[in-house]
């Protein structure tokens, strides 16, 4: 699906993959200009596939149940339908209509209530449509939006392309949609959006809020920093190395680009000794958490400038959560030993700031 939850053309290409109800899916759309070839592909979990054209068949096909069939056609408006097949009967077809100009708009909500009082919200999505209630798939009218019983917090129409702000009163149609979400106003009796286009008349629509005890729940939301970039000593050491030691931002041949939090490090395989991670990071606020959501080692040690705030086994994976107070920029070190060629080492785990 795209950003907004319309359903590209892939999503009927896993479904076709992975599902074993009969499915057929038709594309592109039949919006063409006379005198162009078109390649038609349906996406299908059928064994056979039949094209039609007004009526007119192009011809079954068996389907491969990777690469599918295809037919090249010779645009001509009107209705592309196909028809899939398993065992030799049909069980599902699908079509596409050549559509007319862009003459209305339809809405449709995401639910057919929102709740009063707790932030609830609904999206709206809106398709320019012709006069016989056809979407028009290339259609690319900006579309202007107001609302009554609510306030608009976002609008999207799923182009990876497009430049258009996320928080608007309008928006342009994209493959001739686009969507509005809404959060109620508390007291408010219904949430309406009013749809509207250069030479269109606009359209609206009402959901009711409902009201009573029940509430939305919702997660809190948390507030991490991951901390990602990390310098190591690309090699073990016999001797407990320097916390305090400068990174030259030239040396790459001592120090390396670190992989923390994706399990152990593989400089500890079948080798022991220390291993040296450093980082520098803006902590802001008077107070803050540091957390190493699990270090492992048979001895670790955790600096911050310049001062050793833990010092502990961890041979079996550990969660250390460090204070810090009105840090600003700090300079972490960690020193990991490892004391046996069969042990375990490394940040495995993220290491973020709360």
């Amino acid at each position: 699906m795209d950003t907004c939850g319309f359903k590209k053309d892939a999503f009927y290409l896993n479904k076709a993959f992975f599902t074993d109800d009969p499915m057929i899916h038709l594309l592109p759309h039949w919006n063409w200009s006379m005198g162009e070839t078109v390649r038609v592909m349906p996406y299908t979990n059928c064994e056979e596939a039949e094209l039609f054209l007004n009526d007119k068949s192009l011809g079954k096909k068996s389907v491969d149940k990777y690469d599918m069939t295809d037919w090249i056609v010779p645009f001509e408006s009107g209705t592309l339908k196909v028809v899939g097949f398993k065992k030799g009967l049909p069980v599902c077809e699908d079509s596409v209509t050549t559509s007319g100009k862009l003459t209305s708009l339809s809405i449709a909500p995401s639910s057919d209530f929102v709740l009063d009082g707790c932030d609830d919200a609904v999206a709206f999505n809106i398709a320019g449509i012709d006069k016989n209630g056809f979407t028009v798939p290339n259609a690319d009218n900006l579309i202007n939006f107001s609302c009554e019983g609510g306030v608009i917090i976002g609008v999207g129409n799923g182009d990876p392309n497009s430049h258009e702000a996320d928080k608007s009163e309008s928006r342009r149609l994209f493959n001739g949609l686009c969507q509005v979400i809404v959060r109620q106003t508390d007291r408010a009796d219904s949430v309406t959006l009013t749809a509207a286009s250069d030479g269109i008349n606009p359209v609206n629509f009402s959901v009711p809020v409902k009201c009573g005890d029940t509430k939305m729940n919702f997660i809190a939301s948390v507030n991490e920093k991951y901390i990602s970039t990390w310098r190591q000593t690309v090699a073990l050491s016999d001797t407990r190395p320097d916390p305090y030691v400068k990174i030259e931002d030239h040396d790459m041949n001592t120090w390396g680009i670190a992989s923390v939090g994706n399990g152990f490090d593989s400089i500890f395989n079948d080798v022991s000794g220390y291993a040296l991670y450093k980082t520098s990071v803006d902590i802001t606020g008077n107070e803050s958490t540091l957390v190493f959501k699990e270090v492992t080692g048979n001895e670790v040690e955790i600096h911050i400038n310049g001062e050793e705030k833990f010092s502990g086994d961890c041979q079996w994976g550990r969660k250390i959560t460090i204070p810090i107070d009105n840090c600003g920029k700090c300079e972490i070190a960690v020193i990991i030993h490892s004391s046996s060629n069969s042990d375990n080492g490394g940040i495995s785990k993220p290491v973020v700031i709360v």
